[in-house]
């Protein structure tokens, strides 16, 4: 009697089949493209060494195939024509849609579980080591650019030259629990900052032309960093109005800034967290909503010497309120929203200015949730190498990164030039065809012999119903 099939198991065999169909046929091009690179090259100059094998990691598993080695007698090197040709970056390198599964995965989930997951999902084999080290070589990529732009801005290089009216910059830290040589270290802050034009006129009030950075260094350095990005989209001389929202942190600082303000949500949770008497926090609150400033701090301060003395509980709150009173005082400039204090120009169509105050759940989205809450431990390196992923990916500009360190490219024109077909062979000789009569279809062809049947089909089920 025969045994039934489990649908599961039927499921992994058709995928087992596909993958190796697909493995059989990039090993195919791909050595058919490097055989017309030998026929065809300059003789005089490349002269032919050695046949050696490397591999691409792919969502179908490893492709390994031969490439052809050869001595450059110009520039007296050795090197891969197949390579330059398809513009192969490494030995070992990994698909851009390998990279960009693993990416995506490592932004929400832990590099073990990514691990799993692309090895349960794919018929790719990663460790948590190796979807790792994809993070840490985008993150590198990444700092690498913005480091040119910082040595750009400082010979006075200015590459920006969109031009806008009014630009909205927040800065904001996440502070995130941290190890040094596999061991506990004090927490260090991950800094944040966002820059957009204004808000789109709809319902959603989603940012336009939004752009965000995450660093893990000092604030002076990260501050020059946003300086440089910021430099090198918008033309800065023609900003007729900048303005910055932060919490009050002594690093959210920059020059010649139109108006400072002091992010609402900071403001209100200093007032509610160190006035606890219902009463006193509302007159509080009053007299801010009122631009009573001076009176407020007054009042403030008046609190906190009525209850200081009277009790050691009384004495505690009494500092609070005196932190408050100097977190106040300190950024008295900028407890006004801008638009109570500054007339800015008019949003232009299909846009509209409203409060700031977007930086806490920039943060809440992008790092916190992954990197913070999760108990999780952090190298400095670690740390600054995933945030500036999962920026490069909310500014649309990750996959540029992908394939500068991972892809092996073959152009679309080089992908014209194989598959055009050859003179005197008809698309009607070719049983399976690729775009219009591919000259390598039969090499595609031969990798899965049911393709040769006139029952593709029964053949198929045949061979797969044998094999399990």
């Amino acid at each position: 009697m025969t045994k039934d099939i489990n649908f599961k198991m039927l499921e992994e065999k058709i995928f087992g089949f596909a993958c190796e169909f697909a493995k059989s046929t990039m090993v195919n091009i791909l050595e058919a493209i490097d055989s017309d690179i030998m026929k065809s090259r300059d003789r005089k100059r490349y002269r032919l060494k050695d046949t050696i094998q490397t591999s691409i990691k792919t969502v179908f598993g490893d492709v390994t195939y031969a490439r052809r080695y050869y001595y450059d007698k110009e520039k007296g090197t050795y090197t891969y024509l197949l390579d330059a040709e398809i513009n192969v970056k490494k030995t070992g390198l990994y698909s851009a849609h390998m990279v960009d599964i693993i990416l995506n995965d490592c932004m929400n989930l832990s590099y073990r579980k990514t691990a799993e997951n692309i090895s349960r999902a794919t018929n790719q084999n990663i460790s948590a080591t190796a979807a790792w080290k994809v993070v840490q070589q985008t993150g590198i990529n990444i700092q690498t650019d913005e480091e040119q732009l910082i040595s750009d801005m400082g010979r006075g290089i200015k590459l920006g030259a969109k031009k806008v009216d009014v630009l909205f910059q927040e800065a904001d830290g996440v502070w995130l629990n941290m190890q040094k040589n596999k061991k506990k270290a004090p927490k260090q802050e991950l800094k944040l900052a966002t820059i957009y034009e204004g808000w789109k006129d709809s319902k959603r009030h989603e940012l336009v032309n939004k752009k965000v950075i995450a660093g893990m260094e000092t604030g002076k350095r990260f501050m020059k960093r946003r300086e440089a990005i910021v430099s090198s989209i918008y033309d800065i001389d023609g900003i007729e109005t900048k303005l910055l929202n932060g919490d009050g942190a002594a690093w959210i600082d920059i020059e010649e800034i139109t108006y400072k303000q002091l992010d609402q949500y900071h403001l209100y949770k200093e007032i509610i967290t160190k006035i606890n008497h219902k009463k006193i926090r509302k007159q509080v609150i009053e007299k801010l909503h009122n631009d009573d400033i001076d009176s407020m701090l007054k009042y403030v301060l008046m609190y906190a010497d009525s209850i200081d003395g009277s009790s050691k509980s009384n004495s505690k709150k009494a500092q609070g309120i005196r932190d408050l009173h100097a977190y106040l005082s300190n950024n008295r400039k900028g407890l006004q929203k801008y638009n109570q204090v500054l007339e800015v120009p008019e949003a232009r169509p299909g846009m509209v200015y409203r409060n700031m105050g977007v930086q806490e759940n920039q943060n809440c989205t992008l790092v916190t949730m992954r990197m913070k809450h999760r108990r999780m431990r952090w190298s400095e390196s670690g740390a600054n190498n995933l945030a500036k992923v999962i920026c490069s990916k909310a500014n649309g500009d990750l996959d540029k990164y992908i394939q500068k360190s991972f892809d092996a490219v073959i152009s679309v024109r080089e992908l014209q030039r194989i598959e055009a077909e050859p003179k005197g062979l008809s698309a009607k000789k070719i049983p399976f065809i690729v775009g219009k009569g591919s000259k390598y279809a039969e090499l595609i062809k031969n990798t899965v012999p049911v393709l040769n049947t006139s029952d593709v089909t029964a053949s198929a089920i045949r061979g797969l119903l044998n094999s399990i």
